[in-house]
């Protein structure tokens, strides 16, 4: 049985539109596309793939896809923006992989190409494997972001060969670094902490 599907989805004061292409034959359900965008907003999400399983009690998805002029938060001062990217998603919510590439910037944050690989659960998604290529260098690292029971992140990163004057032209040099990013949201502000090693 093919299904097509246009909806509106509110959820306090956000909505999303949806789209859905999808396939349902012999307990899978293939999916051609889904898309996911927002009124009133350039984002845009889309997902191709599978989902098989027990479609109730245990789903199991194998999802492709690639995201557009992302950033949060929705409105006033963005944090974290992605003006592109791709991703691949495999299992369920309770228990899944996942890696995307994608262009990152935001407050603070210089702009540059990330690529990840972790896996992750309805509480937090850990990252083994980050790199990025960001202020003419190289950034490597690994760790975790959660949100609940509050959102937190802690991550250990290495950089090499990096230009720091290319964001901030009152430091231009060339530097390696190795360092302890954590922090914590409170009362609706980022907390974060900074802790500088000497490279070995």
């Amino acid at each position: 049985a093919n299904v097509q599907s246009t909806l509106r989805i509110k959820q306090k004061q956000y909505a999303v539109n949806t789209h859905l292409h999808a396939r349902y034959e012999d307990k899978k359900i293939q999916i051609h596309e889904l898309a996911l965008s927002l009124p009133d907003h350039p984002a845009r999400i889309t997902a191709q793939g599978t989902i098989t399983g027990d479609l109730i009690k245990d789903p199991r998805l194998r999802l492709t896809g690639k995201w557009r002029s992302l950033a949060w938060p929705l409105s006033g001062e963005t944090v974290i923006g992605s003006e592109w990217g791709s991703y691949t998603f495999s299992g369920n919510p309770e228990k899944y992989k996942l890696t995307f590439d994608a262009v990152l910037t935001g407050k603070n944050i210089p702009p540059g190409r990330w690529m990840a690989a972790g896996e992750g659960n309805r509480n937090r998604l850990k990252l083994a494997d980050v790199h990025g290529n960001i202020l003419d260098g190289k950034v490597a690292g690994r760790g975790t972001f959660s949100w609940k029971p509050q959102i937190t992140w802690d991550f250990d990163v290495s950089g090499d060969n990096l230009n720091p004057g290319q964001q901030w032209p009152q430091w231009p040099g060339r530097l390696a670094l190795q360092a302890g990013i954590s922090g914590r949201q409170e009362n609706g502000q980022h907390v974060t902490t900074l802790d500088l090693h000497r490279p070995n």
